[in-house]
């Protein structure tokens, strides 16, 4: 029977751990199949920062959330990291030769690295992709991490005695499922229009608990591009519950008529830690709060400059509904400054914009907010379908994955890459922030157990000369 490879794929939030297994059989043809999704809220909930004194409790209530998820003793361990924590540069004009000498192209990028990167070296850990040629020289994608966030994400899984295979940047999950392979080129997730030929380009827009990281893909295109653009900013579910816990304390974060942008700046005032900036203690707990954003319908606001004040809640959700509309216009003009840089567009005169905006993460399942933002925006924004989108590339999975399936995309995407990474279609290169030193003790972990395999082998087949040596003895 041929052997399986199996991955848990771990996605650490602000409130919850998020687990995937998977499973790809070694015969060729056979399908990858999700075996098992799982989301653990934190025992202990941290809302906002945490602060150093209660950082001991916080780990402690991950490393509880990682042991809950039960992982198979065979299956490998892959961790994400999201794009809040990561800083990128772009290399140009590095040597062609690169291209073809990975060696000589890694000791390029580690001495030019120190002169784009805002930190000393010994600060962080960092890797490059994306090498593409253009006009007979090499340009490089690279991404970083502060060594101390990489530290805090892996200290749960050493207390559980787990070391990940990789630390995967956020874009390499979202590149692996929204790419289209020449097999499933053309196909269309139900409820999700192909993406228009003219422009190819996808928003992602994953809204945790506290943070919002975006992609800008570009997928059917040859040879897949994948993520083109990303960025992350401050703001999540757990603002939109402050907001509404202030509100209830009958604290003024209500927009002023004369002047729409008053709401961003009774925004920047509310901490997510159920405090605004000059209030005390609150009284209404936050568990309170965020129950009553689960049932919360955010209205529409087509034809209004401003939300209507006269209603408690609309003032909670307009201003943190605007703050996301400022964000994402934000994005789009980054982005497209970004590729006018890069010259990656002809100037045709028509303004690139994403042909869709799909929306994922726990907080992007707020009742309305898809249509508020098609409204807003005037791009077609939906939910995405992620359970269309497996079945479009051949992917099986249980009914548990159905529930939560807005909450696990990052944590599917980086594992269906780990076990498909050999398939050169892949819109991205292997790209790990696990630590040198890390990587260097699973080599020699792996060179241990191979070695005690041949060891064990060779044993083995000593024992049964010797035993037909034996036999063969006695019958003579």
């Amino acid at each position: 029977m041929a052997a399986k490879q199996q991955v848990v794929s771990i996605d650490i939030g602000s409130s919850s751990v998020k687990a995937v297994h998977l499973e790809q059989s070694a015969i060729e043809g056979e399908e990858l199949v999700i075996r098992r999704v799982s989301v653990a809220e934190y025992p202990a909930r941290q809302v906002g920062g945490i602060p150093e004194s209660e950082e001991n409790q916080a780990r402690g209530s991950i490393t509880e959330a990682i042991k809950s998820i039960q992982i198979p003793k065979k299956a490998s361990v892959v961790l994400s990291i999201s794009r809040s924590l990561l800083t990128t540069r772009q290399l140009e004009g590095l040597p062609i030769e690169g291209l073809n000498n990975p060696a000589q192209l890694d000791n390029i990028v580690n001495f030019q690295a120190e002169e784009v990167f805002p930190f000393r070296l010994d600060e962080i850990v960092f890797d490059h992709y994306k090498a593409e040629e253009k006009a007979n020289s090499l340009s490089v994608e690279l991404v970083a991490a502060r060594r101390s966030d990489v530290a805090q994400l892996l200290a749960p899984l050493k207390t559980l005695n787990l070391t990940p295979k990789a630390v995967m940047p956020s874009m390499i999950a979202v590149s692996a499922l929204t790419y289209q392979s020449a097999s499933t080129e053309g196909q269309s997730p139900v409820n999700q229009p192909s993406i228009s030929p003219e422009r190819n380009y996808r928003m992602i827009v994953d809204i945790g608990a506290g943070w919002t990281d975006l992609f800008i893909v570009q997928s059917n295109v040859r040879p897949p591009a994948g993520v083109v653009f990303s960025r992350s900013f401050s703001l999540g579910g757990d603002h939109l519950t402050s907001l509404l816990q202030n509100q209830a304390d009958n604290q003024d974060t209500s927009v002023s008529a004369g002047d729409p942008t008053s709401s961003l700046e009774a925004f920047s005032e509310t901490t997510p830690t159920g405090q605004s900036g000059s209030s005390g203690q609150s009284s209404t707990t936050f568990e309170t709060a965020e129950a009553k954003k689960q049932t919360l319908v955010i209205p529409s606001f087509k034809g209004r400059t401003i939300p209507d004040i006269t209603e408690n809640s609309e003032g909670a959700i307009g201003a943190w509904c605007q703050r996301l509309e400022v964000e994402l216009r934000r994005s789009i003009s980054a982005f497209q400054r970004d590729q006018s840089l890069r010259g990656d567009e002809k100037d045709t005169g028509v303004e690139i914009l994403p042909d869709q905006i799909w929306l994922t993460g726990g907080s992007s399942r707020i009742s309305g907010l898809a249509e508020h933002l098609t409204n807003a925006l005037s791009i077609p924004t939906m939910t995405w379908d992620l359970p269309a989108t497996l079945q479009t590339h051949g992917i099986s999975f249980g009914s548990d994955l159905l529930d939560i399936s807005d909450q696990v995309a990052i944590a599917v995407g980086q594992g269906i890459y780990y076990l498909r990474e050999a398939d050169s279609d892949l819109p991205v290169d292997d790209l790990n922030l696990l630590p040198r030193a890390e990587i260097q003790q699973i080599q020699r972990v792996d060179q241990q157990r191979r070695l005690m395999v041949r060891v064990a082998a060779g044993i083995a087949i000593v024992s049964l000369l010797a035993v037909g040596a034996i036999s063969w003895g006695q019958y003579q």
